[in-house]
């Protein structure tokens, strides 16, 4: 039969309707998976960053809930897309190694030598990679971008805060936090004052690059360098060895990139061009600045831990020879704990002993007295040739060269915001590799989540609300 006009109108009414609802339960499944998530990162950092194993669960279970309505989102939207898969698909290669390793093949035993723990990991690092898949299919804006920002510098100063009161106040009245927080090796919420270190890095890396090559006002920016002041005092009297010293290096990692960075200008499509040089002796004199330039800032560095660390951290940074020099099995130092763990490498360089089973698999190794036996490596690069061997190993440096490559082109962004706060997540996720050559502050499940947000922000392909391509709005 033909339609008649009237007909035709009342079909596609009807389809309108039906496409707006769709768009309006997509928005409300996207709401509630987006800023879900950030509530739910933000809350795992009080539970001692989230350490217990139940803690683990119920975030699990949160991330888990929250994934499922992405899904739902994607399938009211009529398709469902795989953010960044290529930058993923090395992670999810390390979750297929994992659960290889628990996989009870014919005729051989199970490759992990602690089934449990490598299950656990599983569930814990395909959490992380589901967080990280979200948060790139959402953080399509502006707005969404500068929640993720303001996400992170949130955590670090809340916990920098708490850390600074309760040294000041609450460790002198042991009754107060007695049966919660043991005073000896912990600061602000952590059991560990080293995981504190961590995650401040990550913060105040990410507020020193938006602070040097952000666009702000006068009034944010002295509410910023405040903020940093504040994080760099906790930082300090958390008397963290590695911390300090990824603090220092952290920033003059920042200072080195702006100097080399900071002469950029950008044409009209949006590429960098450099200026060019007048003369060889004009080279040499930029060059001279830069090196008293990177030479002052380290001069304050030194002096503003002396002085704001007093005795207490000198001595302790002091102390840093005996955790490298080589001693006999009655002490457990990183020394020892590195040449064990090369001899544990070499008892399966190619699979590993499986994720989250260094604990046992080190007691193959283990020539100490016994007393205290390594939990970790207090490497991760060495951990993850150990538990991972050599095929972990690459699919961690894979993703780590995407990640480094995706970074580099957004340094280059015409877009201050996009710039400022990729140049930020650089610092932060600088400081973080250099820590964890004598810790493993990504353990913490606090630390591994604000990790993945940075290096969301580092690499993210916004797509501006008001441009053609948008595809949804904040």
């Amino acid at each position: 039969m033909p339609v008649n006009e009237a007909q035709r109108c009342q079909i596609e009414a009807a389809s309108a309707g039906i496409h707006g609802r769709r768009t309006s339960v997509s928005s409300c499944f996207e709401i509630l998976a987006f800023y879900g998530l950030l509530a739910t990162i933000l809350l795992a950092a009080i539970p001692y960053g989230t350490v217990a194993v139940w803690h683990k669960s119920l975030l699990g279970l949160v991330i888990g809930i929250l994934a499922g309505l992405r899904i739902i989102d994607g399938l009211a939207r009529g398709s469902f897309r795989i953010a960044e898969p290529l930058l993923l698909l090395p992670l999810v290669g390390v979750l297929c190694l994992a659960i290889s390793q628990v996989v009870p093949f014919p005729g051989a035993s199970v490759i992990s030598v602690d089934p449990y723990e490598t299950k656990a990991f599983i569930l814990t690092f395909g959490g992380l990679i589901v967080t990280a898949e979200v948060l790139f299919f959402y953080s399509n804006s502006r707005h969404r971008l500068k929640c993720l920002i303001g996400l992170v510098i949130a955590t670090g100063v809340s916990s920098a805060i708490f850390g600074i009161l309760r040294g000041l106040y609450l460790d002198d009245q042991p009754g107060i936090l007695e049966g919660y927080l043991p005073p000896a090796q912990g600061y602000a919420q952590f059991l560990n004052r080293n995981h504190f270190a961590l995650l401040l890095e990550m913060a105040f890396g990410l507020l020193l690059g938006i602070l040097i090559k952000g666009e702000l006002s006068q009034k944010l920016k002295f509410l910023g360098w405040f903020v940093a002041g504040i994080m760099i005092y906790a930082a300090i009297t958390a008397n963290s060895r590695g911390g300090i010293i990824s603090f220092a290096a952290l920033v003059l990692f920042a200072v080195a990139v702006h100097l080399v960075t900071r002469n950029e200008r950008f044409n009209c499509d949006g590429e960098t061009t450099n200026r060019p040089l007048a003369s060889t002796r004009q080279l040499v004199r930029k060059i001279s600045i830069a090196l008293a330039q990177f030479a002052l800032v380290f001069a304050m560095i030194v002096i503003t831990i002396a002085f704001v660390g007093g005795d207490r951290v000198v001595t302790r940074i002091e102390r840093l020879k005996s955790e490298v020099e080589p001693i006999d099995n009655t002490k457990v130092n990183r020394n020892f704990i590195w040449n064990s763990t090369l001899d544990l490498i070499k008892t399966e360089p190619v699979l590993g002993v499986g994720f989250g089973g260094y604990a046992t698999g080190i007691t193959r190794v283990d020539t100490s007295s016994g007393k205290h036996s390594p939990q970790q490596a207090h490497n991760d690069y060495l951990e993850i040739l150990a538990n991972g061997g050599v095929i972990g190993f690459v699919l961690f440096g894979a993703f780590g060269a995407l990640v480094v490559s995706r970074t580099l082109k957004n340094l280059k962004s015409s877009d201050r915001l996009t710039k400022s706060s990729c140049f930020g997540a650089a610092i932060g996720i600088f400081g973080v590799l250099i820590h964890s050559f004598v810790d493993f502050g990504l353990h913490i499940m606090i630390n591994a989540l604000i990790f993945a947000v940075l290096v969301v922000i580092a690499t993210i392909k916004r797509v501006d609300e008001r441009g053609p391509n948008a595809l949804h709005k904040a």
